[in-house]
């Protein structure tokens, strides 16, 4: 049936700590490095599809939608700059800075945690009153302030620290696909293919990979 093959043309990768961030308020990005996260390493990045309406087709179906997440990809999606989102992580990420009540590690804890918030809300993890995932694009600095509220406090529930623990041991400076790559040049050109083909991976191991009617092809342009 080929009506059910599943087409993927673009992609970008997405950083959940975007670079404006890093580079708006040079005080902030130093922070974060110094605290180990880097805009470039794995952790901090996840492959958004372009189109909204192919993005909105994955999220629809279970088994498309598995696949795509078990591959490091969001559900959401992007095609432009999202300076609203910033703008949120920023405030968030000086707070936590300025914070005097936190040592350097309960701030490393928190930065965890609004890293994981980041990629949970690229994995559509949270919706708007209408049931649609929050996108990146669109909704205001005060809207993801009152997601992040609404999901976290001063000290998380054990499950959410639970969860926040078990990410921050994924969070590495250090894990990148960038390395070697000369100042200026394009730095995601490796994350691009590295993602690409752990979609192709994902795909082929999903449920009913060899039924023609779930007989998913997957282009990218990489």
């Amino acid at each position: 049936m080929a009506d059910d093959n599943l087409k993927v043309y673009g992609f970008q990768i997405h950083h959940v700590f975007g670079r404006d961030v890093y580079t708006a308020n040079p005080t902030i990005g130093a922070f974060l490095r110094e605290m180990g996260f880097d805009l470039d390493m794995r952790s901090n990045k996840i492959a958004l599809l372009r189109n909204p309406d192919t993005a909105a087709q994955i999220a629809a179906n279970p088994s498309w939608a598995e696949a795509f997440l078990k591959a490091g990809w969001g559900l959401t999606f992007q095609n432009t700059s999202h300076p609203q989102y910033d703008l949120f992580l920023s405030n968030v990420i000086d707070a936590i800075r300025i914070d005097p009540a936190l040592n350097d590690a309960q701030k490393k804890f928190a930065l965890a945690d609004l890293l994981l918030f980041g990629t949970e809300i690229t994995q559509g993890n949270y919706r708007n009153t209408n049931g649609d995932f929050i996108p990146l694009v669109g909704t205001s600095q005060q809207q993801f302030q009152g997601f992040w509220d609404s999901v976290r406090s001063r000290v998380p529930d054990d499950a959410r620290a639970d969860e926040v623990r078990a990410f921050a041991e994924t969070i590495s400076p250090n894990d990148r696909t960038d390395v070697g790559r000369p100042e200026g040049a394009d730095r995601n050109v490796d994350e691009r293919y590295y993602r690409g083909e752990g979609l192709h991976d994902a795909i082929k191991e999903a449920e009913n990979y060899g039924d023609s009617a779930h007989n998913y092809h997957v282009l990218a342009e990489l």
